[in-house]
């Protein structure tokens, strides 16, 4: 309003100022913290930001979700508040680590485990370092944490799925060789019971050829240039025979296939024992031919 001397209202003056541009900014900032924070929740990450002079902590909305709790956003918490919910196995090892990281000795970089709100374990990764604050000049703790629960329970799934074929394999009733150009990469411990060796290297003392029946040596330096070039007429089958480490002969049948892992050529030789066929086999010709004999002798 606009008075006179006498202070009389004499008129209105207005100021109009286009404050488009400035809404528009709020508008697309807003968008994209909403962005960030449907971005943190969904991928389970979330960001701790702690002062190192107060103790006080500020947390984003994805790090409440991962501890189980209720965003507050004008919370601010004791830095005691973060270390207690971390596993008691682990508690100790983190915040030695923190500690250097505080004092600016390393960058922190750990995966933990914790216990959140509702009593649940959780797998998270965590990586921090100390920066100084551009607007406060203060040092600060930034700190970004992952939960890695999911990728972690299926690490081990898969670690325990290995393991369990890798039993199997080892004690399976039949021999498992997996050569690469004519060096062994694996074999289990059936196979180095029947070849009576003790150690992987030893496979490679006396080679493919070695380890078979003198009157079968030249079929398995045939087999032995297959190897070599990691390609065999797949399927192959060979019937050899093996020394045991008491002198007896094991017959062996021998399958071999292509195989290929991360794109390397391999030949993957399975080892079936054929003995008590063969010796039966052999039993069965002898009774007929024993038959046959006195047959013949009788007339």
């Amino acid at each position: 309003p606009l008075f006179d001397d006498n202070g009389t209202l004499t008129g209105f003056v207005e100021y109009r100022s286009d404050i488009t541009e400035k809404e528009n900014t709020k508008n697309e900032l807003e968008q994209s913290h909403a962005r960030q924070i449907r971005a943190e929740i969904a991928n389970s990450f979330g960001h701790i930001e702690n002062d190192l002079a107060t103790g006080l902590q500020i947390w984003s909305h994805g790090a409440y979700n991962i501890f189980g709790l209720s965003y507050n956003e004008n919370q601010t918490s004791n830095k005691e508040n973060f270390v207690k919910y971390i596993h008691h196995e682990d508690y100790e090892q983190v915040k030695q680590l923190l500690q250097l990281a505080y004092i600016g000795k390393k960058k922190f970089d750990f995966i933990f485990r914790i216990i959140d709100a509702n009593d649940k374990e959780k797998t998270v990764r965590g990586i921090g370092e100390v920066k100084t604050d551009p607007t406060t000049k203060s040092k600060k703790f930034f700190g970004v944490l992952q939960d890695i629960t999911h990728i972690s329970n299926l690490e081990k799934q898969i670690f325990d799925e290995r393991q369990k074929y890798k039993m199997l394999a080892e004690n399976a009733p039949l021999g498992l060789i997996l050569t690469q150009n004519n060096k062994p990469v694996y074999i289990n411990k059936t196979s180095m019971s029947w070849l009576g060796l003790e150690f992987l290297v030893d496979f490679e003392k006396i080679g493919f050829v070695g380890l078979f029946h003198p009157n079968d040596r030249k079929i398995a330096e045939e087999l032995s240039l297959k190897l070599k070039d990691n390609d065999v007429p797949s399927p192959l089958v060979k019937k050899l025979r093996i020394l045991n480490s008491d002198g007896s002969i094991r017959y062996i049948r021998l399958d071999l296939v292509n195989n290929s892992i991360n794109c390397q050529n391999y030949v993957q030789t399975v080892l079936i024992d054929i003995t008590s066929d063969v010796l039966k086999e052999k039993k069965q010709k002898q009774v007929a031919a024993d038959a046959l004999l006195a047959e013949n002798g009788s007339t």
